[in-house]
């Protein structure tokens, strides 16, 4: 039965207190100008930062060219980032929330 992962209030023990998260949901990806990106974004990092407080030891929030924004040649973990849309506005910030709150608890 499918379950809204926004109204689990202990998603760490709901899910059988696993190991790693890999973060991949993202509603309405392919409408890069769509507000769903924005309202979702404090949804999102709630979930992530309940699972970091809980005790998980891994966590992986899977990016897109889009936090980039427009950038011409390679890219590595250097590259800045210039998100130009919603969808690149608001992955980028999830990165970044989930980064300091990760060093902080110490999850790689």
């Amino acid at each position: 039965m499918p379950v809204d992962l926004f109204e689990v209030k202990d998603p760490y023990n709901y899910f059988g207190r696993p190991d790693v998260l890999l973060h991949l949901a993202w509603r309405d990806g392919f409408i890069h100008n769509s507000p769903a990106h924005i309202d979702d974004l404090p949804k999102h990092y709630s979930f992530l930062k309940k699972m970091m407080e809980a005790g998980i030891s891994q966590v992986a929030v899977m990016g897109t060219m889009h936090e980039i924004g427009f950038y011409e040649g390679s890219i590595d973990s250097g590259t800045p980032c210039s998100p130009e849309t919603p969808y690149g506005i608001s992955k980028n910030a999830l990165r970044q929330l989930v980064a300091l709150t990760a060093a902080q608890k110490k999850i790689t």
